[in-house]
């Protein structure tokens, strides 16, 4: 019978173990059921928030133009660049510009003043005055002895055979031209060389005489007041 009781007694508890086992493992799959239970409510509600948080992003963005705004602020800004940047060449090319209108005149006035100093330096004779300061200068000083005394006319007061010439020939084209003579003509022939000498010999013929001097400057002779050593032959 002792025996029978120890058998039925480890049944007893053998089963009551395993039905202890049933109930922990009954247990840990529950407390795992809601372990899971909770995380996936926690994950459902992570990303409920994060539709909400979305939701209320995209309500705010239609409700405050703001980003609108700023949009147009960075076009305004883009284009106000463009003005200034265009803006910029614009006035570096007017200062271009400006700086090569007055490098133009610097080198014009330059120019000017060289091509002046070249002539006045090595062709003063090409330099014309006015008539009124050629007559002044033509007037020639004598003393009561008929002598010159004028500091403005230096060289001797006799006609040189080139200057006959030269005046000859060109007061015979003016003669021929129809310019008035101031001689009456001896000859029948109208010849406006004839009427030329004729007025070289009796000093009426309207010349001035310029004789160039080393020093740049120039004498000026009326042609009467010459004198002509050589003969006029007719």
């Amino acid at each position: 019978m002792s025996d029978n009781e120890d058998n039925v007694s480890i049944a007893s508890v053998d089963d009551n173990d395993s039905i202890n086992e049933e109930e922990e493992e009954e247990d840990s799959v529950l407390e795992s059921i809601n372990i899971e239970d909770d995380v996936d409510a926690e994950d459902l509600d992570y990303e409920e928030v994060d539709l909400e948080a979305l939701e209320e992003q995209v309500q705010t963005k239609k409700g405050n133009p703001q980003n609108s705004n700023v949009h147009h602020t960075d076009e305004e800004d883009i284009d106000n660049l463009s003005v200034d940047s265009t803006s910029s060449d614009i006035s570096s090319d007017e200062d271009d510009d400006d700086e090569d209108d007055e490098y133009v005149k610097r080198f014009e006035k330059l120019d000017k003043q060289m091509k002046e100093e070249h002539v006045i330096n090595y062709h003063p004779t090409s330099l014309q005055e006015n008539y009124q300061e050629i007559s002044t200068l033509s007037l020639v000083v004598r003393n009561d002895k008929g002598e010159i005394i004028d500091p403005l006319h230096k060289t001797i007061p006799i006609m040189t055979k080139y200057e006959k010439a030269r005046m000859l020939g060109q007061r015979a084209k003016q003669i021929n031209n129809g310019a008035s003579i101031f001689v009456q003509p001896k000859q029948e022939t109208f010849d406006g060389y004839l009427i030329a000498l004729q007025e070289l010999e009796e000093k009426k013929m309207p010349f001035i005489i310029r004789r160039p001097l080393p020093n740049g400057h120039s004498e000026y002779w009326k042609a009467t007041d010459l004198e002509y050593l050589h003969e006029i032959a007719y």
